[in-house]
C-alpha cells in the first residue's frame, strides 16, 4: 500500500502492549515507503507530537470533517505529508516546552 490509515489504539501483538505508535516506527524501519496517516479519538497534543516525530504523515481526530480525510489522503499522496491547524500547534508547543 501507498498510505495507511491506522488508528492510534490497535489490539495487543502477542499478549503486549501495540499501538499505533508502534506501527508507525516499525513502517518507518522496515517500509519508509508506506505513508501512515494517525486517525484517533485522542485529540492530546503530546500524541500529536510524538506520532510525527516518529514518523506518521498526518493525524486527524475522528471528529474531522469527512472531507478533511479526503483531503489528507490526497495531499499525503501528493505532497508526501499533511499536517492541519491542530497538529502545527502541538509540534509547536512541543518544541517550545523542549525549548524551555
Amino acid at each position: 500500500p501507498d498510505i495507511l490509515m491506522v488508528d492510534l489504539s490497535l489490539p495487543p501483538l502477542d499478549k503486549k502492549e501495540y499501538s499505533g505508535l508502534h506501527l508507525t516506527i516499525a513502517l518507518a524501519e522496515k517500509f519508509p515507503e508506506i505513508k501512515v496517516l494517525l486517525l484517533s479519538v485522542h485529540n492530546d497534543e503530546n500524541f500529536m507530537a510524538e506520532l510525527i516525530k516518529n514518523g506518521a504523515h498526518g493525524y486527524l481526530v475522528k471528529d474531522c470533517n469527512p472531507l478533511e480525510v479526503y483531503q489528507t489522503i490526497v495531499a499525503i499522496a501528493e505532497k508526501g505529508s499533511y499536517i492541519n491547524s491542530r497538529v502545527l500547534k502541538a509540534i509547536q508547543d512541543s518544541m517550545a516546552k523542549k525549548a524551555k
